[in-house]
């Protein structure tokens, strides 16, 4: 069971929640559990929309994308899935280690005619996989993901965040910070 401000009970009818997640430009709020089931609730609606199995495994992560409102999701079972509003599977992809840590934002890129060309901005996933890569993919599934990885002295990658210029900011274990 949830409370939702202000104080409302909202009943999932999950047990072991490992995720929770509002969206940042709608009414939905997304629950998950440790057996990869999924829960979005609309909160201007009251509908729940229940969905058993969207993962095999436990889900550890997620984001919810501003401009689309699609939720981004990371399991225990190596993969990520992107699914819209209702809970639809838009994208699946399989990654090497389990997504820690998801979050969404805006990526620039330019022209391949040069700088000071035309750029353009697009909702770019980053993912901890593991602690051990940064993997950043487009939501497009035909764009092939850039997976980053460091140098030991680092440690283990602890937390991302992206920055509101389009880089990223890695925190290690080391203390470490790095901006991409």
């Amino acid at each position: 069971m949830l409370f939702c401000l202000p104080c409302s009970r909202l009943e999932t009818n999950l047990k072991d929640l490992s995720f929770i997640k509002w969206s940042t430009s709608g009414p939905q709020l997304a629950v998950g559990n440790a057996k990869g089931n999924l829960l979005i609730y609309n909160s201007m609606t009251r509908k729940k929309i229940p969905i058993m199995g969207k993962h095999p495994r436990r889900i550890c992560s997620g984001a919810w994308t501003a401009a689309s409102n699609d939720l981004v999701l990371g399991s225990e079972n190596k993969t990520l899935t992107v699914s819209n509003e209702n809970g639809d599977t838009l994208v699946h992809r399989e990654v090497r280690y389990a997504p820690l840590e998801i979050h969404v934002g805006l990526s620039s890129h330019r022209s391949p005619d040069g700088p000071g060309r035309s750029s353009s901005e697009e909702a770019t996933i980053a993912a901890n996989l593991g602690g051990r890569v940064l993997m950043l993919c487009s939501l497009d599934p035909s764009v092939e993901p850039l997976e980053l990885s460091f140098d030991q002295q680092y440690g283990e990658l602890i937390k991302h965040c992206w920055l509101s210029s389009g880089l990223v900011a890695l925190g290690f274990a080391s203390g470490q910070l790095v901006i991409l």
